[in-house]
């Protein structure tokens, strides 16, 4: 005996075999004759049947769909578990909420019972809608290719045997085998884009072409290997390009614009998938990566941070902050800037370690020091001359992050003696008589 279920297991080289099948069921006609196909595929083989249904608890009816599944499964023996949405702890959009909804209870369902598979009763028609709608809104590449057959999670197949199934073949089946299901009358109202769709799209689709559902199922299966190749590309570049470490991901500006303006919004999608950005946000960052100021820091989500530096471009997964910092030095010892930095104040006893740039010498009593922030319109006297330090930033290409962590030490008379790591002032060059080192000490 044919059976619809199995034929697509087959067809897909999956095993039904002692396997765990968790099926959505709403009672709606689809379901039905889902849950339906599975119990006679029980038949056949051994597998286990678990059903998850939601009562959204916007009908009055939905009390007698819940009622009637319980009774159902009791009478074959079927494990089922129930949840319920609540429409009020879950504010927005109702259709979107209830799905983000639906799939996270299935998720837990599967992960109560190990689950390897969870099936949806998705037909033709649905796909033909969500096409439809994400063309309506918008949506990226592998969106458009709307629903696909086998989607693997995590830890199991999400599988919709039905896709390429017209709504009057389940309906012929449901009639045929004189199958109870139930009729949400919801669906009629023209309030929802998607109900607006399927009433009054879709039949005109159908009526130029009463073969349209393939075109459509083709034009899915063309999309989807599009995106498979191009993913093959982004992931190349990203493996070749892109460097990623605990709090952001950074690349070349230079790398990244030879790519066309399509890859580069694919790649930025890929490498930022974990905060789930818009295509707004996508847009933004480019447009900075193109700005000619050489360097930036824009907060483009409560999630994300945009930071160039010169040609390179890095986005960080975590807000970033500049604490000020103003530390008074009196005496010899240890001093701890932040987590990453320290000032160490020792006695004199190496005069090679004064050559380096993170090394600084001074009189001891001449103290105390300052090590400070810098401010707006600091200056410090040169050899060349006297300089602006934003200046001197600039002319030395010091990136963003690292301007907003530069420290100048200044002596009790507010005279700037150096930028620290990175210039030291013509009084303090000229200081011969020192006996005390100071370092900037900075983890890697």
């Amino acid at each position: 005996m044919s059976n619809l279920v199995i034929n697509f297991f087959i067809e897909n080289n999956l095993s039904l075999e002692n396997k765990t099948i968790v099926v959505g069921v709403s009672t709606g006609i689809d379901s039905m004759v889902l849950l339906d196909e599975l119990i006679r595929a029980h038949e056949l083989i051994n597998f286990k049947i678990v059903v998850a249904h939601v009562n959204h608890q916007m009908r009055l009816q939905s009390i007698e769909e819940e009622q009637f599944i319980k009774e159902f499964c009791h009478k074959k023996g079927i494990d089922i578990r129930i949840s319920y949405f609540d429409y009020n702890l879950h504010p927005g959009n109702f259709q979107e909420e209830a799905r983000k909804f639906r799939y996270q209870f299935f998720e837990e369902v599967i992960n109560e019972f190990h689950g390897d598979y969870l099936l949806l009763a998705h037909h033709a028609n649905d796909n033909m809608e969500t096409i439809i709608m994400r063309l309506l809104r918008g949506s990226n590449l592998r969106g458009y290719a709307g629903m696909e057959p086998v989607v693997q999670q995590s830890n199991y197949l999400i599988v919709r045997p039905f896709l390429l199934l017209l709504k009057d073949e389940l309906i012929r089946i449901a009639k045929e085998r004189e199958i109870i299901y139930f009729e949400d009358e919801t669906n009629k109202e023209k309030t929802y884009t998607r109900n607006r769709i399927r009433h009054e799209i879709i039949p005109n689709i159908f009526w130029e072409n009463p073969e349209a559902h393939w075109q459509f199922a083709k034009f899915s299966e063309v999309i989807r290997n599009a995106d498979e190749e191009i993913k093959k590309i982004v992931k190349q570049f990203i493996e070749d390009n892109v460097k990623f470490d605990e709090q952001r991901v950074f690349f070349s500006q230079k790398t990244f614009l030879k790519q066309s303006l399509f890859l580069q919004k694919e790649i930025l999608f890929a490498i930022t998938k974990k905060v789930l950005l818009g295509h707004k946000n996508i847009d933004e960052i480019l447009k900075l990566i193109n700005a000619k100021k050489p360097n930036i820091i824009s907060k483009v989500t409560g999630k994300l941070t945009f930071v160039k530096e010169y040609d390179k471009i890095s986005l960080y997964f975590t807000e970033l902050k500049f604490p000020k910092v103003h530390m008074v030095i009196s005496t010899c010892g240890e001093y701890e800037i932040d987590e990453n930095r320290k000032v160490i104040v020792s006695e004199k006893n190496n005069d090679k370690n004064i050559l380096k740039n993170n090394t600084l010498w001074y009189n001891k009593s001449m103290l105390p020091i300052i090590i400070r922030s810098r401010k707006k319109g600091d200056k410090i006297q040169l050899l060349t001359g006297t300089k602006k330090v934003s200046d001197l930033l600039t002319d030395k290409k010091i990136g963003i992050i690292k301007r907003e962590q530069v420290l100048v030490l200044e002596d009790k008379n507010q005279n700037i003696l150096a930028v620290l790591g990175i210039a030291k002032s013509k009084h303090l060059l000229a200081l011969k008589d020192y006996d005390i080192i100071i370092t900037l000490k900075e983890n890697e």
